[in-house]
């Protein structure tokens, strides 16, 4: 059981709002009034150019600020350059210019915007930072990043707070494959495809990383409500233009640790917080690899029929993550889990591996649990062939409250 220091800080029950939780209500209005930055990113005709026009009306409509960030890379072409052809000097060159010219157009933009004035901003950027790492060998990527002085854990991790990649119609719409909207572009079809892979693995392990694939569409409008359910369901944002996502968990009874194919590996910390509302919980998470953390609050409320909840999740400092735990609920546990980040196929997974300490209703067992944020609807098996071959999956447990982290953190009374 987890121990707890005796100078540990004791909670009032005075009423939300009053002065004793000076971090709760700071970093819930940061949920309310937030900069929500997202990347659209995908292979060659995936559909991003007519997205970003269609995502900055929808938001605009239902009343957020909407700002776009213009795809960098294609900036650089219309200059005349011609990436493919250029000689191996002037594509390292490119590589290093391109990254410059995106982390300019978006600190600007920050820099511009400064703080939220009372409604939702939203950042929508073409691209992000991680994508010209599909266009160099993982040498290239390495020593471009050396030489610019980055971090790839704060590039990959810290600027985004999600992650679109839109599936090239290449794969998966083949008669929709055109490069008219897009001047500089000249891909094959086999090439575009091959990029969009390398870009999808770029973005493994971001932790709201979400692939939209040209399934059950018709064409480029389906797509993009696909986009934009997605982006509404991870802003916690009502209504509906398309199918929505959800959160679907399976118990995984085996793995093939040696076939696991391409991932990314954290260290993840959850502590729940004490809520003064019945139908929300309010948990904090703490990300970490290689030393390297990042830290989110979310807050999820509950339908008053529980037949459903919302989430809402801001990013905060390492400063705000130490002083919440000031509001930790000692009903619970923290939960500590080991999370490999992986894609297959069109979906992005995760999965965790309950750690020592182990939660009070684990009872001792290291439970393994696949995790989703799909469209395919819960109780429903997954489509043939998109179930990961090295998992074997003992049953769904989506909404068995029994293994849900809220109920295994709680000590027995």
């Amino acid at each position: 059981m987890e121990q707890y220091p005796a100078n540990s800080a004791t909670l009032s029950t005075d009423t939300p709002g009053t002065s004793q939780l000076p971090f709760s209500n700071r970093l819930f209005n940061a949920i309310l009034h937030r900069i929500y930055k997202i990347a659209v990113t995908g292979g060659p005709s995936a559909g991003k150019t007519t997205a970003m026009e269609i995502l900055e009306k929808f938001f605009k409509d239902h009343g957020c600020e909407v700002y776009l960030v213009p795809e960098a890379a294609t900036e650089l072409q219309k200059m005349g350059f011609s990436f493919p052809k250029l000689s191996a000097d002037r594509k390292y060159n490119f590589q290093k210019e391109l990254i410059n010219m995106i982390l300019y157009l978006e600190g600007a933009l920050l820099r511009v915007i400064g703080k939220p004035e009372g409604r939702d901003i939203i950042i929508i950027m073409d691209r992000g930072v991680m994508d010209p790492s599909a266009y160099s060998s993982p040498e290239e990527w390495s020593a471009i990043l050396k030489d610019l002085g980055l971090n790839e854990f704060e590039l990959k991790h810290t600027r985004y707070d999600h992650v679109v990649h839109m599936v090239t119609a290449a794969e998966g719409a083949p008669n929709a494959y055109t490069l008219e909207t897009n001047a500089v572009r000249v891909e094959t079809a086999e090439q575009a495809r091959d990029i969009d892979h390398k870009t999808r693995q770029a973005w493994i392990g971001h932790q709201y990383f979400d692939i939209v694939d040209n399934s059950g569409t018709t064409n480029i409008h389906d797509k993009v409500n696909k986009v934009i359910q997605v982006i509404c369901d991870r802003m916690g944002i009502p209504g509906q233009v398309a199918v929505p996502s959800n959160k679907r968990k399976w118990l995984i009874e085996e793995v093939d640790w040696k076939n696991f194919g391409v991932f990314e590996e954290f260290h993840t910390k959850h502590i729940y917080l004490v809520s003064h509302e019945p139908q929300v919980q309010e948990r904090i998470r703490r990300r970490t690899k290689a030393g390297q953390s990042t830290y989110t609050l979310t807050r999820r409320e509950y339908n008053k029929d529980c037949s459903g909840y919302r989430e809402k999740r801001t990013s905060c400092s390492e400063a705000e993550y130490n002083d919440s735990l000031k509001m930790k609920d000692r009903k619970r546990s923290s939960i500590y889990k080991r999370r490999r980040c992986f894609v297959y196929e069109t979906m992005s997974f995760n999965l965790d591996l309950y750690c020592t300490p182990l939660p009070p209703r684990a009872h001792g067992v290291p439970y393994l649990v696949l995790e989703a944020f799909t469209n395919i609807p819960k109780g429903t098996s997954l489509p043939v062939g998109s179930v990961p071959p090295f998992l074997r999956i003992a049953k769904e447990i989506t909404d068995n409250s029994e293994y849900s982290m809220f109920r295994l953190a709680e000590y027995s009374s």
